[in-house]
């Protein structure tokens, strides 16, 4: 696991160092800039969503647990105009997510978060305008985890204590962009999209059966500051 995580961290880096390279051989007309964002993602997270549904089934009335169906998320991230026509980017966002509830019967309380590392491109088509409107794809390094905390009982299986679990996986997403020109500087950025990531879940380096799926819509609303 040690060895697949590092190949994946270095295959993201020289996959920025690729975009970084090529986006110099185009100089004189390369912009970059430093990039803010937050958004709503959706996600999927169906096997823990299993485990909150027999919950409320067996102990939550009349108090029940929220499914995990998305929340908002923060970034930041560095982007290269290598013309007016062809964008590459690379990322960084927090993704999580959690719920929980309790009575006299039982308690669940869950917890979910993903650093996520993310590169790509975009391609915008012709305009004349301040506004911009572009489609692109991208591929992403997943570092997640996992706490649940309860205290109940489902058929046979008894969960008493906190359980907390790792893993990591690669993602892909596509998504349609605008780019508007405030000022030289300044620009507003809006994207709507798809992503899958989905990996399984694993308590001291042994596989849970439990997926964690980041997959789901996926948005972005923010402001970039172009150095040049």
């Amino acid at each position: 696991m040690l060895r697949f995580k590092s190949s994946l961290r270095t295959s993201l880096v020289l996959a920025v160092a690729l975009l970084v390279v090529s986006a110099g051989g185009a100089e004189a007309a390369m912009k970059w800039g430093i990039s803010g964002f937050t958004g709503y993602q959706g996600y999927a997270m169906d096997d823990i969503n299993a485990v909150i549904i027999d919950f409320n089934d067996e102990v939550g009335q009349p108090t029940s647990v929220d499914e995990l169906n998305g929340d908002a998320s923060f970034g930041a991230g560095l982007k290269f105009d290598v013309n007016p026509t062809w964008r590459v980017y690379a990322e960084y966002e927090h993704l999580s997510d959690n719920s929980g509830a309790g009575n006299d019967i039982g308690s669940l309380k869950v917890d979910l978060d993903s650093e996520t590392f993310l590169v790509g491109a975009t391609y915008f088509f012709p305009s004349t305008g301040k506004a911009r409107v572009g489609l692109g794809a991208g591929v992403g390094y997943y570092d997640f985890g996992g706490k649940l905390e309860g205290n109940f009982t489902i058929g046979t299986d008894e969960y008493s204590g906190s359980y907390s679990g790792t893993g990591s996986t690669v993602g892909f997403d596509g998504r349609g962009t605008l780019d508007v020109t405030m000022s030289e500087k300044f620009h507003f950025d809006l994207a709507l999209g798809y992503r899958s990531a989905g990996g399984e879940l694993e308590i001291d380096g042994v596989g849970t059966g439990k997926d964690l799926d980041w997959s789901g819509f996926m948005s972005r609303v923010g402001f970039t500051y172009f150095v040049k």
